[in-house]
C-alpha cells in the first residue's frame, strides 16, 4: 500500500474473504495462484475515496457470477442454501456502512478482479 493509504480504514474481512474465495475456486495443486491487492486514494463528487483492486491470476470469474456478483443485492434468492454468503456479506456490508458511497464492482482481467471503492475514512492512532 502506498504510504497515504495505510491509515485508511480498509475493510480487512472483505479482503479475507475475497482471498478465501480465490483459494477456494482457483487454486490448482501444484501450480501457482498469484493475489495482488492494492489501494490508492481518490476523489470522488462525495470527497476523497479509497479504491481498493483485488486481482488473482485464476480463469475468472464465469458469466453467470459475474451478472450474480454484480446484482447480488437485488436477488436474495442467489444467497439461499448458503452458497455466495461471502460475496453477499461484502456487498451488503458496504452497503450497510456507507451506503450510495461504496462500490464494488466484479469483473475479469483475467483473473478475478473485485474493485471496491469506499469514503475515506482513517483510522485512529493505536496506543
Amino acid at each position: 500500500l502506498p504510504e497515504d493509504c495505510r491509515r485508511a480504514g480498509i475493510p480487512p474481512m472483505a479482503l479475507l474473504t475475497l482471498c478465501e474465495n480465490a483459494l477456494k475456486h482457483n487454486l490448482i495443486m501444484g501450480e501457482w495462484l498469484k493475489i495482488t491487492v492494492s489501494a490508492q486514494n481518490i476523489q470522488t463528487e462525495d470527497g476523497p475515496a479509497v479504491h481498493i483492486c483485488f486481482i488473482d491470476s485464476g480463469t475468472g470469474y464465469p458469466p453467470e457470477a459475474l451478472e450474480r456478483n454484480n446484482h447480488i443485492l437485488e436477488r436474495p434468492e442467489a444467497v439461499q442454501d448458503g452458497k455466495h454468503i461471502g460475496i453477499y456479506n461484502i456487498v451488503k456490508s458496504m452497503d450497510l456502512v456507507f451506503k450510495e458511497k461504496a462500490q464494488v464492482v466484479f469483473s475479469n482481467e483475467p483473473g478475478a478482479r473485485v474493485d471496491i471503492r469506499i469514503p475515506r475514512v482513517d483510522k485512529e492512532e493505536e496506543a
